[in-house]
């Protein structure tokens, strides 16, 4: 759907948004805008509109305390055994029954190993390939009187 994928371009900061240059990712300069903004002392561009100075205002951290971000083992596993089985996890065509029968393995070095590739690309910020992947279905609404927006 190239239509919905571009429709952020032109929007404040989209690709082709006078903000862009603020937030782009492949220009190192733009950390300390970011910094800026989460700091709440980013000043933007002079056309930019009440919406977009609204927008930047709240974009401010306002979190007081860090977060504990560390993955454990067990809560790994626990998340496979609870989770359906038919639940599809992503569009490299495993499903999450894969897992939960690693899970309940006695012999827990497979999982041990998928934690430990799951934990490592989390610390360091690196996703699999396959994990950066997504599928949107869009599936065709019942017939009925039409809603404009």
């Amino acid at each position: 759907n190239e239509k919905h994928f571009g429709q952020a371009t032109d929007t404040a900061f989209g690709d082709a948004g006078p903000g862009f240059m603020y937030i782009d990712p492949d220009n190192p300069e733009s950390d300390q805008y970011i910094d800026e903004m989460l700091q709440g002392g980013f000043e933007p561009w002079d056309s930019a509109s009440p919406h977009v100075r609204e927008l930047i205002v709240e974009m401010k951290c306002t979190v007081e305390e860090e977060l504990d971000t560390t993955l454990h083992l067990a809560d790994f596993i626990s998340l496979f055994k609870a989770i359906p089985e038919s639940t599809a996890s992503s569009i490299s065509g495993r499903h999450y029954g894969h897992y939960k029968i690693l899970s309940k393995l006695d012999d827990q070095s497979f999982i041990e190993a998928l934690f430990d590739i799951v934990n490592i690309a989390f610390k360091t910020h690196s996703p699999l390939p396959r994990w950066q992947g997504a599928t949107q279905i869009m599936l065709e609404k019942g017939k009925g009187p039409g809603l404009e927006n």
